[in-house]
């Protein structure tokens, strides 16, 4: 998800600055490989020592990650709602596509953004008007 996305994006961040970085690093000093067959137990080792303490969520009672999340910071040429829900669209296929070519154990990421919220309640805001 964080390398090689499409420029369509704008994406400003570039991909060491994600928290999967830093745990790749780590694992490759530790001589472990990347991807780990034993995600948890190593990122959870990793998080102990790591400044990253927002990105990844721990599922205590199941022993796993519940949740990794990654933000990226993204350019946004307009304000105005078309262009908000047309750049949201380009999110929701790019997601799409990542989903469908990752394994069964990585298929389920998603995007939110603040800017998606505003631009749907205001298109609905506007339809409700029409009607």
């Amino acid at each position: 998800m964080c390398e090689n996305a499409p420029s369509e994006l704008g994406i400003r961040t570039g991909p060491d600055s994600f928290w999967i970085a830093d745990f790749r690093r780590w694992l490759t000093a530790s001589k472990m490989p990347f991807p780990t067959r034993d995600f948890t137990s190593n990122v959870l080792e990793w998080w102990k020592g790591s400044d990253q303490f927002g990105f990844v969520a721990f599922d205590e009672d199941r022993g796993r990650v519940q949740v990794a999340r990654v933000e990226f910071e993204g350019s946004l040429q307009s304000g105005q709602l078309e262009h908000v829900l047309e750049y949201q669209e380009r999110w929701n296929r790019y997601v799409a596509e990542r989903n469908a070519a990752a394994s069964i154990v990585a298929n389920r990421a998603y995007h939110t953004s603040e800017a998606w919220v505003s631009a749907e309640t205001e298109a609905s805001g506007k339809e409700s008007i029409v009607q």
